[in-house]
C-alpha cells in the first residue's frame, strides 16, 4: 500500500516536472518564431517605404509577404502563449465579421499572392458572423489552396 503511494507521488513529481520542461521548450520555441518574424515584418515595412514608385507587381509580392508574415505571426501568439500553455483548453478570438468584406480580402489576397488564380465570389447578403479571424482565414486558405491542386 505504501509502496503504490510512493510511486504515484514519484509519478506525479514527474509528470510536473515533464509539463514544466515542456512549458519552457515551448516559450524557447516562440521565441524562436518571434523573433524572425519581427524582422522579417520590419524588413517588409522599410522595403515599402523605398519602394513606392515600383511596378504593381513588385508592391503586390511585398504586401503578400506583409500579410504571411502577420498571419503566422497571430498563429504564433495564439498557440504559443503562456496561457495558452497554462490552461487546458484552447480559447479563441472571436469577433463580429461581416463575412463578405472579409471573403472579399482574402479573395484580393490570393489572387496577388498567386496571380492568374481565379477565384470569384457570388454576391450575397451582408452577414455578421462571429468568429477568429486568424484560425478562420487560416482554414479558408488551406480549403482555396487544396482545390486549386486538386
Amino acid at each position: 500500500m505504501i509502496n503504490r503511494r510512493v510511486d504515484a507521488l514519484a509519478s506525479g513529481q514527474r509528470a510536473d516536472q515533464l509539463a514544466s520542461e515542456q512549458r519552457t521548450f515551448i516559450t524557447m520555441l516562440s521565441h524562436e518564431f518571434r523573433t524572425p518574424l519581427a524582422i522579417i515584418q520590419r524588413s517588409a515595412e522599410i522595403l515599402g517605404l523605398h519602394l513606392q514608385k515600383e511596378p504593381e507587381s513588385v508592391l503586390n509580392r511585398l504586401s503578400t509577404i506583409q500579410s504571411n508574415a502577420r498571419q503566422l505571426s497571430g498563429l504564433v501568439d495564439a498557440f504559443l502563449t503562456k496561457e495558452t500553455l497554462d490552461s487546458a483548453t484552447f480559447t479563441t478570438t472571436r469577433e463580429a465579421v461581416a463575412i463578405d468584406a472579409f471573403l472579399r480580402d482574402l479573395i484580393a489576397q490570393r489572387q496577388r499572392e498567386v496571380p492568374g488564380q481565379n477565384i470569384s465570389l457570388i454576391q450575397s447578403d451582408v452577414v455578421i458572423v462571429e468568429i477568429d479571424r486568424i484560425l478562420m482565414e487560416r482554414a479558408l486558405i488551406n480549403l482555396i489552396e487544396n482545390a486549386r491542386k486538386y
